[in-house]
């Protein structure tokens, strides 16, 4: 009968043919319970190993994260001290601010009679008297038969002159 690297010499290299010719028995049920345990186990090995080194490259990059901690400080520090002032700084200007805007509400709102808004109210109130006033002096006028339309009108217009809505409107 021919030998193996007769048959098929393409097939196997030199070494598998010597290794293969000097196997034992015993050593090849050894060699076929540990491809066994390989595939039995080694999937579950191979899920330990995979956890492993995630948990090494997540103990490096901590490692890593702490060599920079001081400098982190460092600069932490720095910046909330510069908040610190800056704080002080806005405190003041708010505490500023919020005293003009007392004084504004003061002068807007009603209080006893001093304040802008009253002023406005008393005024508003005035107008409205006059108003009314120089209604009762045209019909007074219309009831003695006196024509008073033309000086109605005139004297409308100079009231409304007295105060012009285009100066008004500019100025506020």
């Amino acid at each position: 009968m021919p030998a193996a690297d007769q048959l098929m010499p393409e097939l196997f290299p030199d070494w598998f043919i010597d290794w293969a010719g000097s196997v034992t028995l015993l050593e090849l049920l050894i060699y076929a319970l540990a491809i066994v345990a390989a595939i039995k186990w080694g999937r579950k090995w191979g899920l330990a190993l995979v956890a492993a080194a995630q948990a090494f490259l997540a103990f490096a990059a901590t490692l890593a994260s702490i060599r920079g901690l001081t400098a982190f400080m460092a600069r932490t520090d720095q910046t909330l001290a510069n908040q610190s002032e800056t704080l002080a700084s806005q405190t003041e200007t708010l505490a500023a601010q919020d005293a003009r805007i007392a004084g504004i509400y003061h002068e807007t709102h009603k209080n006893d009679g001093s304040s802008i808004k009253d002023a406005g109210d008393r005024t508003e109130l005035a107008v409205d008297r006059l108003e009314r006033g120089m209604l009762a002096v045209f019909k007074r006028l219309d009831a003695a038969g006196i024509q008073a339309a033309d000086d109605e009108d005139q004297i409308r217009q100079e009231l409304e002159d007295t105060h012009p809505k285009e100066q008004y409107h500019d100025h506020h």
